[in-house]
């Protein structure tokens, strides 16, 4: 059935918030049919109301707003005579700069999808044929529903951002354009059914979901996958995927695949290649136990025209701890992966995001390098290159708020999870932020977009 976020028809609805330096970007709908209605933003600091502005759009700006403390908004409508007609739920906020073009925020106390979570998370970005952009992201709370993924599009080439739809259940959602529809591979919930949704109207309405593998659980172990690369190569649509879960302390890596010209929601169009099984005794470069084994694969096509998958490798008890990446060989659809190797890689203990530029055939890598002693340090956001997928070098830090004396430390911030395009010479990315009072630097409270311009340079 289709999927379409729609108030109902007495309610207001906020849809998107995007916090800035003393700004707030507001985007509402509602279903009231009442001629003469007038509507406000009405926003409190400790339940006191600081300002009460009439809006005649359904898309504002708040302006003049005190950075660094969290308020609340409401929008409410009324009648001529100042009768309340109808009013939002309280949305809360904090404003404060923010790198980037804020595309989507959840203030961590923000309960209104606290079924499926508290955290924006998992973001993913593709052009349509249009020329629009597509931004989804899910919302995660532990051992939460982590049911729900919020769709966002521009049509100025990602400088201004609009709420599209919300698909549910869909989590970890991978989006791709394909002959006048967009995709959108996901699971239904953390180690779920893995899914596909098809969207014919641009990602404001959705078909689905149909299911490709049957979900597993936390307990057992599960499908997994993330918002990686979708690979088209040798007349197939590619991605990765995994089985196990944090639970069972291993991941095995696999990949699904579909032939071009098929139905993509027939599910016997869809051929896995079973899992690969961690062997410890047959890694080389890495010695000691991987507690997770290997997450969130990036299928590309090497320079010999062989298809690999480099993956996030969880070595915190291994040595070293980090610094290797691991890299599987496909060698059919309907096949086991081979092992290949450990790869020195800026960034394996987080997922990183790797694609091979139409430019100059090089590879490009997005990545959290670790520079301090935390091993779960992701304050910084790296744009790495590779002539071969096996040595990597730096071209330059997107972000690093590690070195530039930023009130929050690492265990508060994060520019994780990207997923990124080329756009002639820049890359498009989109990034899970956690910034200015995020619960952790894990559980994120923003989705930015950056454009990384001359990124061969």
């Amino acid at each position: 059935m289709p999927h379409r976020s729609v108030p109902t028809a007495d309610g207001i609805v906020v849809t998107r918030l995007a916090p800035n330096d003393q700004t707030l970007q507001v985007s509402f709908r509602h279903g009231l049919q009442l001629s003469g209605a007038r509507f406000f933003a009405e926003v409190r600091e400790n339940d006191a109301l600081i300002l009460r502005q009439e809006t005649d759009s359904c898309d504002f700006v708040l302006t003049g707003l005190p950075n660094g403390r969290d308020c609340s908004l409401r929008i409410v409508a009324e009648a001529g005579g100042g009768a309340r007609l109808a009013q939002s739920c309280d949305r809360l906020f904090r404003t404060n700069f923010v790198p980037g073009v804020v595309v989507a925020y959840l203030h961590p106390a923000d309960r209104t999808f606290y079924d499926s979570g508290t955290a924006t998370c998992s973001p993913s970005i593709c052009r349509l044929e249009n020329g629009d952009l597509l931004i989804s992201h899910d919302i995660f709370r532990g051992n939460g529903g982590q049911n729900l993924t919020h769709v966002y599009r521009s049509r100025d080439n990602g400088t201004t951002w609009e709420f599209a739809s919300a698909v549910s259940p869909c989590f970890w959602g991978s989006l791709f354009p394909h002959r006048g529809a967009v995709y959108m591979l996901a699971m239904s919930t953390e180690y779920g059914a893995l899914q596909i949704f098809r969207s014919d109207d641009g990602g404001d309405s959705w078909i689905g979901p149909v299911v490709l593998i049957e979900g597993g659980s936390r307990e057992a172990g599960g499908p997994h996958k993330a918002p990686m690369p979708v690979l088209f190569h040798a007349g197939r649509i590619w991605t990765a995927i995994e089985f196990g879960s944090w639970t069972t302390e291993m991941h095995c890596p696999g990949a699904v695949s579909a032939d071009e010209n098929a139905d993509l929601m027939d599910p016997s169009s869809w051929v896995c290649t079973g899992f690969l099984p961690y062997d410890q005794s047959a890694v080389t470069g890495v010695t000691g136990k991987s507690k997770g084994g290997t997450i969130e694969g990036n299928l590309v096509v090497a320079p010999n025209g062989e298809l690999v998958d480099l993956l996030r490798f969880s070595t915190e008890l291994c040595e070293p701890s980090y610094g290797k990446a691991y890299l599987t060989r496909v060698t059919a659809p309907d096949q086991m992966m081979e092992f290949v190797d450990t790869v020195d890689f800026p960034g394996n203990l987080t997922k990183f995001f790797v694609l091979k530029s139409p430019a100059d055939g090089r590879y490009y890598a997005l990545s959290n390098p670790v520079t301090t002693a935390n091993l779960h340090q992701r304050n910084i956001l790296r744009l790495s290159v590779s002539d071969d997928l096996l040595h990597w070098t730096t071209v330059r830090d997107i972000l690093n708020y590690e070195d530039n004396c930023f009130g929050e430390d690492s265990k508060k911030v994060g520019f994780q999870y990207p997923s990124f395009l080329f756009d002639g010479d820049d890359i498009l990315a989109a990034v899970r932020t956690a910034l200015n009072g995020a619960e952790n630097f894990h559980n994120a409270n923003h989705i930015t977009f950056h454009r990384i311009r001359n990124y061969a340079k």
